[in-house]
């Protein structure tokens, strides 16, 4: 087999960075692009919100399976060139749909840099350090003058943050002098650093759970009601199972749901992110469990050092894969909307702090 020359290597890895940057941008911009078409203000619009993003899961989730079965066979008994001559004609289709669906879009033009309020804060703070703090929180509002950064939406104060409240103290005027809305939209996006965290932490079991059940399964016997299924197609398992279980989550346990709490969304946010985060501890123990019946195995048949598949089907590790994929379905998703529900239209490019999250977790497991 030819090896790389230094050229052909520094091709391959611009290719791959080039998708990665595209990747990134996808991620963001896309679950954002169809919440925009949602007023979270609206009841019945907040409803539909909750449902959009169960549904975009489903159709990414539609998508992950044929990548991890159709274009893994094709990899594996066509070429890889095929494989990503498929992935180049999907983008390429992908990006023809969105520009058709233009003119129907609610376009939510962005108005100002929220870069730029950020450092007004800082700039303001620092420039009000010798001020006393207003005791009053009226004398904090909104200042009526043309120079200052105005935005109609209204963010409630968040007390507990004194040295920005200090920022907004009475002073001359001006975009650098600032009313409290862009100091509390600063906290607004501050206030989210727990949960970006906690998900960082879980996206780093969740790239545990992928590269190990790897190793493992090539120690198992593939073979499932007659197929012999590829280590890479192994995802197959938890995907199958959230394709199941989505709609079920969307149609049956949501409107049961909402009855009893009242809540439009059925369970609050923070609640799902709390029951993705149980069902992640879950599939940690399980996974725990597996892999000492697997140990146990080999020794009982005296193969530790066998190349031979042992004699346990990888279908055990799909047990661990689909609560993770449950587990996943809850806390990722949980977090985007308390996200985007709680940021002005101005602010929610901040999500991309959640998706700059999950990659720390994933570097931080290899």
């Amino acid at each position: 087999m030819r090896g790389f020359n230094s050229g052909q290597e520094a091709f391959l890895y611009t290719g791959l960075y080039l998708v990665a940057l595209g990747t990134s941008g996808v991620k963001v911009a896309l679950p954002l692009l169809g919440a925009d078409q949602f007023d979270g203000k609206d009841p019945k619009e907040a409803v539909q919100l909750s449902s959009y993003f169960n549904w975009y899961t489903f159709s990414q989730t539609c998508g992950s399976i044929t990548g991890v079965t159709f274009l893994v066979w094709i990899s594996s008994n066509i070429g890889w060139d095929w494989a990503f001559g498929v992935c180049t004609v999907a983008v390429l289709l992908a990006i023809v749909l969105v520009f058709i669906g233009k003119p129907f879009y609610r376009d939510n033009a962005p108005k100002g840099s929220p870069i730029i309020r950020i450092l007004q804060v800082l700039v303001a703070a620092i420039r009000k350090r010798s001020l006393p703090i207003p005791g009053k929180d009226d004398e904090l509002y909104e200042i009526n003058d043309k120079g200052t950064v105005v935005v109609p939406e209204v963010i409630q104060n968040q007390s507990q943050f004194m040295t920005s409240r200090g920022a907004s103290a009475s002073m001359t005027p001006g975009p650098w002098r600032l009313s409290t809305d862009p100091i509390r939209r600063n906290q607004n996006i501050t206030s989210h650093a727990p949960d970006r965290t906690q998900h960082s932490f879980h996206k780093y079991l969740l790239a545990q759970l992928q590269t190990f059940s790897i190793q493992q399964s090539l120690t198992l016997d593939t073979r499932i009601f007659g197929f012999k299924i590829p280590p890479t197609s192994l995802p197959v398992i938890p995907l199958t199972f959230n394709l199941i279980f989505i709609p079920i989550y969307d149609r049956i346990f949501l409107p049961i749901a909402r009855r009893i709490t009242g809540v439009p969304t059925g369970i609050r946010h923070l609640q799902r992110i709390g029951v993705g985060l149980v069902l992640s501890t879950i599939s940690m123990a399980i996974s725990a469990v597996i892999e000492t019946r697997r140990k146990s195995v080999a020794f009982k048949h005296n193969m530790v050092d066998s190349t031979e598949p042992l004699p346990m089907s990888v279908f055990w590790l799909g047990f661990q894969h689909a609560v993770f994929g449950l587990s996943d379905m809850f806390t990722l998703w949980g977090c985007y909307i308390s996200t985007t529900r709680k940021l002005s239209w101005n602010e929610r490019n901040h999500t991309a702090l959640l998706w700059f999250s999950l990659a720390v977790g994933t570097l931080q497991a290899q």
